[in-house]
């Protein structure tokens, strides 16, 4: 894994390089790396664990986790700057369907660098036409950096909640007559279907919560 780091290194130092062919020792070390970078990121990207919460309380556990979880989304948006700059994306040719989309949720998390988000963006619509990466991966991290700049969303796949529980776009939607057709070009379900789904899971997730509130049920779309 050394030995991958040190060559991104000096590529890096000598104002970057052109991206190269992988070969089978790269792709090992490469994959390695994903994998590494994946457990770090999923293990930041739910709630806080309960013996923090019971430890500090809700609010102090919070910002802990926060601080924490930016951090480590930092260190992986580096990792993956530096990989890429050399292999270019990370396609299915390369490292295969599975971590090539944990090599994309490292970078949809990387709302700190929308910079970042949008070269590698331009990246995947690329590999999407040659169907080499997912459909499905580049709505989601458009719409992430359409909501990160304040913009109205064009798939609807980054949500908040209403105090009801109810799941609803973010920042609105730019098509919302046209959003369906779009999303199943996408590989996306039904817009309402997601955002059923998103406010079940959110209600079952923090049902002692919306129990004190007297709601007893999802508050879904008709």
């Amino acid at each position: 894994m050394k030995k991958i780091f040190l060559v991104i290194f000096v590529c890096v130092v000598s104002s970057g390089c052109k991206t190269s062919e992988m070969k089978p020792n790269d792709r090992t070390y490469v994959m390695q790396i994903i994998d590494q970078i994946y457990k770090d990121d999923q293990k930041y990207a739910g709630i806080p664990p309960i013996e923090l919460t019971q430890r500090y309380g809700s609010k102090k556990a919070w910002e802990i986790f926060k601080k924490k979880r930016d951090s480590v989304n930092i260190v992986n948006q580096n990792k993956i700057n530096f990989i890429f700059n050399r292999f270019g994306y990370l396609g299915y040719d390369k490292i295969g369907v599975e971590t090539s989309d944990k090599f994309y949720i490292a970078v949809q998390h990387a709302d700190n660098n929308v910079k970042f988000q949008k070269k590698i963006l331009k990246a995947l619509k690329k590999e999407v036409k040659n169907k080499n990466a997912s459909k499905s991966n580049f709505a989601f991290l458009s719409d992430r950096i359409k909501v990160n700049e304040g913009k109205e969303q064009i798939f609807g796949t980054q949500i908040s909640y209403r105090k009801n529980g109810q799941a609803f776009p973010k920042n609105g939607i730019k098509d919302s007559v046209n959003v369906d057709r779009l999303r199943k070009h996408y590989d996306l379900i039904p817009l309402k279907d997601y955002l059923n789904e998103q406010t079940i899971d959110h209600f079952e997730l923090n049902k002692n919560i919306f129990e004190k509130l007297k709601i007893h049920e999802p508050q879904l779309y008709q």
